[in-house]
């Protein structure tokens, strides 16, 4: 089965952090076997191998722990490895897995064309808009994202008491990016789950 991707964008203070992690785990919980991942762009390396027969996700979802996602160009899962680190530079375990299995060197890929595989991986691409005070990185990476054709991917899920800007409300009218809005963490992790499970069944809502 290929790789679905559930990309997660919103702002990293600790409070929207936490409520992405347990939205993270709530969709791993919920399309458990489907080869769908949910990941956090901030929590992500990507390598691609030198000879281009595979592609490398690194996540690290703890302090002292990393997990090593293998693909092939093709979307489909080679191999993945859990690692225990310390002080050591992810980007140097990752390299030295990967040489260790595969005898082979990969390059880290950039932030930006880190966010364009991933959106051309994902199914859904999910913005979190959790509070008002924060410097708004998601709503970059949203008109980024809006500007290099993944407009159809996209939804804004955002607090019912949060307020956009009338600039952007018109841009996101515009491009028809679809916005929900939630009271509670409950009903945010409702909502997330319906519109992935429509978007995997190729059904807009």
């Amino acid at each position: 089965m290929p790789l679905s991707v559930v990309l997660l964008l919103g702002s990293y203070d600790p409070h929207t952090k936490s409520v992405m992690y347990a939205l993270k785990e709530k969709i791993a919980e919920e399309f458990s076997g489907t080869n769908t991942y949910a990941y956090l762009l901030e929590e992500l390396l990507i390598f691609n191998e030198e000879s281009h027969r595979f592609f490398v996700i690194a996540e690290r979802w703890s302090e002292k722990r990393i997990s090593i996602f293998i693909f092939t160009h093709a979307e489909y899962p080679l191999d993945n490895v859990e690692v225990e680190i310390g002080d050591e530079n992810i980007e140097a375990v990752v390299r030295k897995v990967i040489r260790e299995k595969y005898n082979v060197a990969i390059r880290k890929v950039p932030i930006v064309d880190k966010l364009r595989i991933l959106a051309q991986l994902s199914v859904a691409i999910i913005v979190i808009r959790e509070k008002e005070e924060t410097r708004g990185g998601e709503v970059a990476e949203l008109i980024y994202l809006i500007l290099n054709n993944f407009a159809d991917k996209v939804c804004l899920f955002k607090r019912e008491n949060i307020s956009l800007s009338s600039m952007l409300m018109e841009f996101l009218d515009y491009m028809r990016i679809p916005i929900r809005t939630y009271n509670s963490i409950d009903e945010l992790i409702q909502g997330v789950k319906r519109y992935i499970s429509y978007r995997m069944h190729g059904r807009k809502i």
